[in-house]
């Protein structure tokens, strides 16, 4: 909501005009303020200082086709935009850049499914935002897209799982576990399971699990690491156990997947 004052009716069409410009400052005072020219000028604004980072995290995972991993990198990407207060074109902007990298890494590696992306509907939707709400469902909207049009095997999840599966990626090297994930989310540990296996197609056990398994053969094939180093690095403090868990897994002993690999790098 917002209002301007207007004394001559001669001058409606250009205090409209300059309503609309206002109502993009929603993006700073929220989609509940009143958006007044006194709430505009009390605001210290900054200039934007653009995430680069997120932006080639993001790049990264759709080169690799890992659309399920873009959820918590988007996540990131909104938060960013609560750290300061920056001029709304810019922010605006900044979003523009960031689906066109994503959109332009996809063109790369499939045409076919650049093209079922629609890439000017993301860019119409993109600057006609006024509110974080839009620009958040822009986001969500194309990782969508990409898991549903992209033969990603993974779904679309519901917030909860979100952020599950982000904590399990920032933290899998610790002693993270079900009850704990559960607490920080403030919901119980047998919802968590339950949503875990509806929605990803495994339990949460499993789930990280293969993960971990999965981090450990990363590193058996970029590091020179000892295995009890690799063990301790995905979240197993016993090498014994993280190599009975990585035969389970994999089929192969951790031992000899190392020494397979060195033998045909």
């Amino acid at each position: 909501m917002g209002w301007i004052a207007v004394d001559l009716l001669e001058e409606l069409p250009t205090k409209l005009q300059q309503l609309s410009e206002m109502f993009k400052w929603a993006l700073l005072l929220g989609k509940d303020k009143m958006i007044t020219q006194s709430a505009i000028a009390g605001l210290d604004v900054e200039f934007i200082i653009y995430p680069a980072e997120i932006e080639r995290q993001a790049v990264a995972e759709v080169s690799r086709r890992h659309f399920q991993n873009l959820a918590g990198i988007f996540e990131n990407f909104l938060r960013w935009w609560t750290q300061g207060k920056y001029y709304p074109d810019q922010i605006v902007a900044a979003f523009v850049q960031f689906t066109s990298a994503i959109t332009n890494a996809v063109k790369e590696t499939d045409l076919d499914l650049f093209k079922r992306l629609k890439q000017q509907e993301i860019m119409k939707q993109t600057l006609s935002a006024i509110t974080m709400d839009q620009l958040e469902t822009v986001l969500r909207d194309l990782q969508k897209n990409l898991c549903l049009n992209g033969n990603d095997t993974q779904a679309v999840y519901s917030l909860p799982v979100i952020r599950a599966l982000k904590i399990i990626a920032e933290n899998y090297q610790t002693g993270i576990s079900r009850e704990g994930i559960a607490e920080r989310l403030h919901i119980t540990p047998e919802y968590l399971s339950m949503l875990f296996y509806k929605e990803v197609g495994q339990s949460f056990t499993a789930y990280l699990k293969n993960y971990r398994i999965n981090k450990a053969k990363e590193l058996l094939t970029d590091t020179e690491l000892k295995i009890y180093e690799i063990a301790e690095k995905v979240g197993y403090l016993d090498p014994k156990y993280f190599c009975r868990v990585f035969k389970e897994v994999t089929g192969v002993p951790a031992g000899e997947y190392q020494k397979y690999l060195s033998e045909h790098s």
